[in-house]
């Protein structure tokens, strides 16, 4: 838990700017990409104020959603699925400590972990993309070998499989009948 104000220059943030830079790039005008600005740090229960953060980006945007999460953003991801129509999640190093994946109901998931990362599990991540396979989601889990929680090592390669899992949601969301899709990095 914290109620440190969460700033641009933090390392997750700024880690992320550069994915939300190719994804819009990548994927044109077609398609509106938001990048979450949280106001605190912390996951900081009961109020949960990374949640609301995100939901008023939503607001804006509308659904059904793709949701590109980095760790606490993963567990944001989750949370979302009880609340949006989500279309599909690529989960970054996501902080998932109580199974919040289990609250996952989107039709995809993809779930990208560095071997290296002493932030949060690989291992969980891996066995809860296999629980959600075992539910019936087409869930993949990608490891990255000595690759830390901030994705530092090979960002390219990180950035490739972010942008080809973005792109298959969306092919496999263009066949079935819905409003837009929105692409949301947290």
């Amino acid at each position: 838990m914290s109620w440190a104000k969460s700033r641009p220059n933090h390392l997750a943030n700024l880690r992320m700017r550069p994915i939300t830079r190719r994804l819009r790039r990548e994927l044109g005008h077609e398609y509106a990409v938001h990048q979450v600005q949280y106001r605190f740090r912390g996951w900081n229960p009961p109020h949960l104020p990374a949640l609301d953060d995100a939901l008023a980006t939503i607001g804006e945007v509308g659904s059904p959603l793709i949701l590109v999460g980095h760790s606490m953003g993963g567990r944001v991801a989750a949370h979302i699925c009880q609340r949006a129509d989500v279309a599909g999640i690529v989960a970054l190093a996501p902080w998932w400590p109580d199974h919040d994946s289990e609250l996952i109901t989107a039709p995809q998931v993809v779930t990208l972990h560095g071997t290296a990362d002493s932030w949060t599990s690989a291992r969980e991540s891996s066995e809860q993309t296999t629980e959600m396979v075992d539910r019936g989601i087409a869930a993949t889990f990608i490891e990255m070998k000595r690759a830390g929680h901030f994705m530092l090592l090979r960002p390219g390669k990180w950035h490739e499989l972010i942008c080809d899992s973005v792109t298959s949601m969306l092919a496999a969301h263009r066949t079935a009948p819905g409003s837009p899709t929105t692409i949301r990095p947290a």
